[in-house]
């Protein structure tokens, strides 16, 4: 078979990819510990990030000293990236940041995403990477991926998505069962996207490559 025909799935799927997402609406960051709760758009009150397509927090939560956010995307491939650093003392309850992005474009197709996290800190914490079809704001229909603790974590998972879908990043620290004194700093940071088209090109390339050095083992 001709190198050309045997590449040409890797190529179509590849542009598919390239066109998964055309349009976004603004990104919107959300804190939240018991019940106080701040909500910032990106060029919004109260967002610290001038630059367009990045928005962020900084201040006191509830019983957390201090929080900051930031969070980022971009499109033409999909990427959206959360950093969230928490300073708090034992006993504070769980404080939740969530990073959302509405009005994605699929076509139609499956899509891939990858999602990637991890940090350092003490006490509780969690990340997860989330897609909806519904194309609601901070929407968890579909789990991409997400891990316990600050230890580093990435899986791929591939969703079918109608049309236009939502995106969502959400880490929580919880300092409730610590029991060190004193005033303690954690932080994650976590992203999740769909993997640039060469890259995966790149990836078929290779698993083809070894597809023939077993073929000609086999025949020797």
């Amino acid at each position: 078979m001709k190198l050309h025909r045997l590449l040409a799935p890797i190529a179509a799927a590849a542009a598919l990819l390239g066109a998964a997402n055309s349009a976004q609406a603004a990104l919107v960051l959300q804190v939240s510990s018991g019940g106080t709760s701040y909500t910032i758009s990106d060029g919004g009150v109260g967002d610290i990030d001038a630059a367009a397509g990045g928005v962020g927090f900084w201040g006191t939560v509830g019983n957390w000293e201090l929080a900051i956010a930031s969070g980022t995307a971009d499109v033409n491939p999909f990427l959206m990236h959360l950093s969230s650093i928490v300073r708090g003392t034992a006993g504070d309850a769980p404080i939740t940041i969530r990073l959302t992005q509405t009005d994605l474009t699929a076509n139609g197709a499956p899509i891939t995403f990858f999602g990637d996290g991890g940090g350092s800190g003490l006490g509780a914490a969690s990340w997860s990477a989330w897609v909806d079809d519904s194309n609601v704001a901070f929407g968890q229909g579909a789990l991409i991926e997400s891990s316990n603790g600050y230890g580093n974590s990435f899986d791929l998972s591939t969703v079918s998505l109608s049309g236009a879908y939502s995106a969502t990043l959400v880490t929580t620290f919880d300092y409730r069962a610590m029991s060190l004194t004193g005033t303690r700093q954690s932080s994650l940071d976590v992203q999740m996207g769909v993997p640039e088209p060469t890259s995966l090109a790149l990836v078929g390339l290779g698993l083809l490559g070894a597809g023939v050095v077993r073929r000609r083992k086999t025949q020797a």
